[in-house]
């Protein structure tokens, strides 16, 4: 199987898992959904350039479109799962209808980062503006709820 070939396998899986359309991805990264479609089926090269923002949209990592050989980290899919649950929190927060998944509830860091916590933590400020950073730079600080 040639480069193409893999890449756009995993460019469909990404664009299936994300959730998008072809459509959506190409309108988020200025092409035709004909372009997208070529990507996925392996038929079209990307640029690197396309590649990088499809990866960020997709929330995957870019070594996994580049690198045949890169497996998702066994967590990834937790991951995506939190990714997702900051977003909703984000969309919450700023003044949308969503709502704040149950058990859980924002609290500020020093620098006004929100946070989401499992409503029965009582982290102290530090730890807070620990999981705020962890947040800034990418890594997502959501704790998960607790099952006893």
């Amino acid at each position: 199987m040639d480069k193409r070939e893999w890449r756009g396998k995993r460019m469909k899986k990404a664009l299936d898992v994300s959730g998008y359309t072809s459509e959506q991805i190409a309108m988020k990264l200025g092409v035709t959904g004909g372009a997208v479609r070529g990507w996925t089926t392996g038929r079209h090269s990307i640029t690197i350039d396309n590649l990088e923002n499809f990866a960020r949209i997709t929330h995957y990592p870019l070594a996994y479109f580049l690198q045949e050989e890169y497996e998702l980290p066994v967590d990834f899919s937790s991951r995506r799962e939190m990714i997702d649950l900051k977003a909703r929190i984000d969309a919450a927060i700023e003044g949308t209808k969503q709502n704040l998944p149950e058990g859980y509830r924002i609290v500020k860091s020093t620098d006004g980062v929100n946070v989401c916590i499992d409503e029965n933590l009582s982290p102290d400020q530090e730890t807070i503006d620990k999981m705020a950073e962890l947040q800034i730079y990418g890594v997502n600080a959501v704790e998960e709820k607790r099952h006893a």
